[in-house]
């Protein structure tokens, strides 16, 4: 796996700051570029991986350790109007 670009901690926030703050975070990484969550709230897990799956990019890792889930997910490496999601 490549080496992780930026790390978010989420922990404790509303839905809309969990979505606009995943979406600040990955405009501002380059296409292929590597971003670590991580969150608290069972709420978040949809939220973040619909989020990002809806934009086009890539959950690389999941993992649920009771009190904190991390997600690892790589920014889409093509152009979003050349996507098509399968």
């Amino acid at each position: 796996m490549s080496l992780i670009t930026q790390q978010l901690s989420l922990h404790d926030l509303s839905h809309c700051r969990v979505v606009c703050t995943v979406d600040r975070a990955l405009d501002k990484l380059d296409n292929g570029q590597l971003l670590m969550i991580s969150a608290n709230q069972p709420s978040a897990i949809p939220d973040i991986r619909n989020h990002t799956l809806r934009d086009g990019n890539e959950i690389l890792r999941f993992l649920d350790d009771e009190q904190a889930f991390t997600f690892v997910i790589r920014k889409r490496s093509t152009n979003p109007v050349d996507y098509i999601p399968g």
